[in-house]
C-alpha cells in the first residue's frame, strides 16, 4: 500500500497533485490512499482524514508539508516536496530521514538545495483535458488565486495590450486588499471585459471558454497551466518563471514512482 499523508489537502496544485497521482496508482493496481486534514480531497480519490492514518511496516509513505522528528514505520519514506523554501524550508526538516526526495522541477530541486543522496524528479499528473474547437477568438482567461505572487494584474494587462476582446478571471480571493487595490480598478474601467468567476474545479470547462492564457506568476515550482493548455491547445502567454518546465507522460510517472518504491508488478502484491 502506498500512503500519501499531507498538511494541506484543501484546494490547490499539491492536492490535485496528490489527488491525480493516487487516481494514477490505483487505476494500475498499485493500492494508493491520500490522507489530508481538510475536506476538499474526499471523494476525488481514495481519500480519508490524516486522524484516520495509521503506520505499517510493509507500507510505502509519501510525506507532503509535515516536519517529521522520526522515521515512521514504514518500508520506503519519501518526501514529496511541491513548495519553494519560503512556504516549507526542507533542509530544516530533516531530510536525512527520508529514503528520497521528489521534486517537480529542476528549478525546485536547485532552489532547495537539499543535497540528498536520492533524489528525483518527477512531474505531476495531469487532469484529462481534451481540446474543443472554438467559434470565437481573443479571448482571455487567467487561472490561478489571486494574491501578489501571482502577479494577477499583470496578466491583466498583457492581455488588454494584446487586444484581448474579453478576459476571464478563474481563481479564487486569497488576498483581499490585492483584489481590491488591483484587480477591482481594472474590471471598473473595463466594464463588461474583464469578469472574474471564482474557483472553478472543473479545468475542461476553463479552456473550453478561452483561446489563450496568460501568466505572470513570480515563482513557480512546476507549471501546471502550462501543460494544461498543451493539452487544450490553448496559446500560452507565460513569463519566465512559468515556461521551459519538463512535462512527463502518465506512464513515465508511474515507472518513476515504480523504481522508487521498488514495485514489481510481476509478484503478487501485499497487503496492509
Amino acid at each position: 500500500m502506498i500512503k500519501i499523508l499531507t498538511a494541506h489537502s484543501g484546494q490547490g496544485g499539491s492536492t490535485t497533485a496528490h489527488i491525480n497521482l493516487c487516481n494514477l496508482l490505483n487505476r494500475n493496481s498499485i493500492d494508493c490512499e491520500l490522507y489530508g486534514p481538510h475536506l476538499w480531497h474526499h471523494g476525488k480519490c481514495h481519500s480519508r482524514s490524516i486522524e484516520e492514518y495509521r503506520s505499517h511496516p510493509t507500507d510505502n509513505l509519501i510525506v507532503h508539508l509535515i516536519r517529521l522528528i522520526r522515521r515512521p514505520s514504514c518500508h520506503r519514506l519519501v518526501y514529496s516536496s511541491h513548495e519553494f523554501s519560503r512556504i516549507f524550508p526542507l533542509r530544516e526538516s530533516h531530510p536525512s530521514l527520508y529514503d528520497a526526495i521528489q521534486y517537480v522541477s529542476q528549478a525546485q530541486r536547485e532552489e532547495l538545495d537539499v543535497r540528498h543522496p536520492n533524489e528525483r524528479i518527477i512531474t505531476n499528473v495531469l487532469d484529462p483535458i481534451r481540446p474543443v474547437p472554438k467559434s470565437f477568438q481573443r479571448v482571455a482567461g487567467i487561472i490561478g488565486a489571486i494574491e501578489p505572487p501571482k502577479q494577477v494584474h499583470l496578466s491583466i494587462d498583457r492581455a488588454l495590450d494584446d487586444g484581448m476582446e474579453l478576459i476571464h478571471l478563474f481563481g479564487g480571493i486569497n488576498d483581499q486588499a490585492y483584489f481590491d487595490q488591483e484587480i477591482r480598478p481594472r474590471m471598473d474601467h473595463n466594464p463588461g471585459k474583464i469578469i472574474f468567476h471564482g474557483f472553478i474545479e472543473d479545468k475542461q470547462s476553463i479552456y473550453e471558454h478561452v483561446t489563450d492564457v496568460y501568466h505572470s506568476s513570480q515563482y513557480e515550482t512546476w507549471g501546471y497551466i502550462a501543460a494544461e493548455c498543451r493539452l487544450a491547445k490553448v496559446t500560452y502567454h507565460g513569463n519566465h518563471a512559468t515556461k521551459n518546465r519538463i512535462i512527463m507522460s502518465d506512464e513515465e510517472i508511474l515507472n518513476a514512482w515504480k523504481d522508487l518504491f521498488e514495485i514489481d508488478q510481476s509478484k503478487p502484491a501485499v497487503h496492509a
